[in-house]
């Protein structure tokens, strides 16, 4: 190791001791991981209810099933938090300890369309980013590799910021690119930058990696010297997975977490996804045990503003399976995604986004698209054609309706319209699926 990386780890010595007790959790048993998980949900509900105006009601309560009571069922007890509940009523969540904890302020993404401002302890925030070091680990990538972070950043730099962007290649390996404000006439020197830097591993957003590879493909280009790419803050379809892959001649990893409550599962060599019981407990607000619903997380560090049963806004489904890699830790389905990112057909029936998105992209001459739907029934496709669009697609399009219509047995009005652009997030994402509709035909 280089000495300013040298230095650059004593400095966030911590970090990294945070980062080397998580890896050391990857070698627990499951009863283990059991334990500590039951252990630090209990500790995050007792100190809820002892510190924090919200809960201080439930005490009573509390105390009379505390004794004895897994975590799991002293969780029952606490409601829901919604994003509303988080932005207007904040001060109910702050812990009565806050003016004496070390903290920091961030803010979530706001791809739902309800940002809002919450608070984490300062070592909440390490076991953060020490999370995210485990979840490289699992890809081979280790703190002193180098890698590609197509992340998004704020496009007005202070030139404090600036300096440090210069600097953090040589201090930690980690080289920025700025996903939102990329275009193709910026790919050439990116794709120069991996091969002459020797990058090994590539990180961050969905569609930003998967535009590069969709033009590497193109031009037939490579990069040989890239071993795994992971990604994370979008959905992963399937088709994206494929294009990425191949571009980069490298596996692809997904990784799921948030804004709120930080690495919260990784996918392993196996395939499979596996969920950091000792960072979070999730729980699915299903019908059945097993199914696909609204995901309810709750951080077991962050004692400044407990997320407690926090209603994230994504869908997901655990698994009941052992994975054969060995992991410790549980499984959950890898296609997490919006909880508005699921279509209506008339009947009410619930269609994935993932078949919409998979029946456009393998469409030659679509550089960019999204669907929306704002009622039921009905579906706006907005396409933004590149040089190889064609009468074909064009009738390939057309098709979509009759195409649901055979697999879905409903009917679906598909309004296709030509655009030059397509915004994206106030984070920067680009959204392929919107669906402002409700199984009952109203609007979400």
């Amino acid at each position: 190791m280089n000495p300013i990386r040298t230095a650059y780890r004593l400095f966030y010595r911590e970090r990294y001791r945070r980062y080397e007790e998580l890896t050391r959790h990857l070698s627990l048993s499951p009863e283990e991981v059991r334990a500590l998980a039951n252990e630090r949900l209990r500790g995050i509900l007792r100190y809820a209810v002892d510190h924090v105006p919200r809960y201080k009601e439930l005490r009573a309560q509390f105390e009379k099933a505390y004794r004895g009571a897994s975590g799991e069922e002293l969780l029952a007890l606490f409601p829901v938090a919604t994003k509303s509940d988080i932005r207007d009523r904040r001060g109910l969540f702050l812990s009565d300890e806050f003016g004496s904890i070390r903290r920091s302020r961030d803010q979530t993404g706001g791809t739902t369309g309800e940002r809002h401002e919450f608070w984490h302890d300062y070592s909440c925030k390490l076991l953060g980013q020490a999370s995210l070091l485990r979840s490289f680990s699992m890809m081979g990538c280790s703190p002193d590799d180098d890698a590609l972070w197509v992340w998004f950043e704020k496009k007005r730099r202070p030139p404090v910021q600036k300096l440090k962007d210069l600097l953090r290649p040589l201090c930690s390996g980690k080289h920025l690119l700025n996903a939102p404000y990329m275009t193709e006439a910026a790919f050439p020197e990116i794709v120069d930058h991996i091969n002459r830097r020797g990058i090994r591993f590539i990180y961050g957003y969905v569609s930003g990696i998967y535009f590069i590879a969709r033009w590497m493909i193109r031009k037939g280009l490579a990069t040989p010297g890239v071993e795994a790419v992971m990604t994370s803050a979008e959905r992963l379809e399937p088709e994206q997975r494929r294009i990425i892959g191949e571009a980069f001649g490298a596996r692809v990893f997904s990784q799921y977490g948030s804004d709120e409550v930080a690495g919260l599962a990784t996918e392993c060599r196996k395939g499979n996804m596996h969920l950091f019981t000792d960072m979070a407990h999730v729980e699915v607000s299903a019908k059945r045990a097993g199914d696909r619903g609204p995901l309810l997380v709750t951080n077991l560090h962050n004692r400044c503003m407990p997320f407690i049963r926090y209603q994230i806004g994504d869908a997901g489904q655990l698994i009941e399976e052992i994975c054969p890699c060995g992991l410790p830790f549980p499984l959950m389905n890898k296609e997490v995604g919006r909880t508005d990112e699921d279509f209506f057909l008339p009947s009410g029936a619930v269609v994935p986004a993932g078949y919409f998105t998979g029946l456009v992209f393998a469409m030659d001459g679509v550089a960019r698209f999204q669907f929306v739907q704002r009622a039921t029934g009905e579906i706006e496709l907005h396409v933004i054609r590149d040089d190889g669009f064609g009468s074909e697609t064009e009738r390939n399009l057309a098709a979509l309706p009759d195409r649901v219509r055979e697999d879905h047995g409903e009917n679906l009005r598909i309004s296709v319209s030509y655009v030059d652009s397509i915004p994206l997030t106030v984070q920067g994402k680009y959204r392929f699926i919107l669906s402002q509709a409700s199984a009952a035909g109203g609007r979400r």
